[in-house]
């Protein structure tokens, strides 16, 4: 674990990130803002660098997770896009009762054949692996190996969401024209998580490019929006 000063134009320059290399090579980030919380930490689960490795990268999420309470500082959120880690995450641990959702796979065998090739399946049976390129350069991109494509295709995220404790609120934010994940997913989440609430960036693409500022005032509201009902609660 190490710490480094950051800037993130939502929050301000006083944000303080903590940085967790874990052992699924994910890299975690935990966000303290000075600006919004006085007392708070937004975990924010990076993209993976490897393909696969699902449940690992849960594991190394909690160890983040249990960090930061031995250290007197408490959880308000837990962020992650388009991995589904944050959402596995609830339905195996309770230690957060707030997650967005940004951008995820409900259906994690859709879209797959698209960068590995129709004829996946049979070509990493036969040689244990995949090697995937850049559609545009076609220089190499990510490895798969058969272990973390199979690690992918068994995972059901439906039966996961239903895991989810009736008290972790979760929101889950999706652009209207994302092109790698489509928009309905983010609707069978809404179907099937109870306590849920939903958001959908109009003309957003699957990373937000030109959406930034409306992403960034969604995820704040939803944090916003859990604090107050826990003070709600609490009085």
């Amino acid at each position: 674990m190490f710490q480094t000063t950051a800037y993130f134009p939502t929050y301000g320059r006083n944000s303080v990130a903590w940085c967790k290399m874990g052992g699924s090579f994910s890299i975690y980030t935990a966000l303290y803002v000075l600006k919004f919380l006085s007392s708070g930490l937004l975990i924010f689960n990076l993209a993976p660098l490897f393909f696969g490795n699902y449940w690992t990268e849960v594991d190394d999420l909690h160890a983040v997770a249990q960090h930061f309470p031995e250290s007197n500082r408490a959880i308000s959120a837990n962020v992650g896009h388009r991995s589904d880690v944050v959402l596995l995450f609830a339905s195996k641990y309770s230690d957060i009762k707030t997650i967005v959702n940004l951008s995820e796979h409900y259906d994690m065998k859709a879209g797959i054949g698209e960068p590995f090739g129709k004829d996946y399946l049979e070509r990493i049976r036969k040689d244990g692996f995949i090697d995937v390129k850049k559609r545009r350069s076609g220089s190499f991109d990510f490895h798969v190996t058969e272990e973390s494509l199979m690690d992918r295709l068994g995972i059901n995220m439906h039966e996961a969401c239903l895991q989810i404790d009736k008290e972790c609120r979760v929101f889950t934010i999706h652009g209207s024209s994302d092109e790698i994940i489509p928009v309905e997913d983010a609707f069978e989440f809404a179907k099937i998580i109870s306590n849920h609430k939903l958001h959908v960036i109009e003309g957003a693409n699957h990373i937000f490019s030109n959406h930034q500022g409306d992403l960034s005032s969604v995820v704040v509201n939803c944090i916003e929006e859990t604090l107050h009902q826990v003070k709600g609660t609490a009085s």
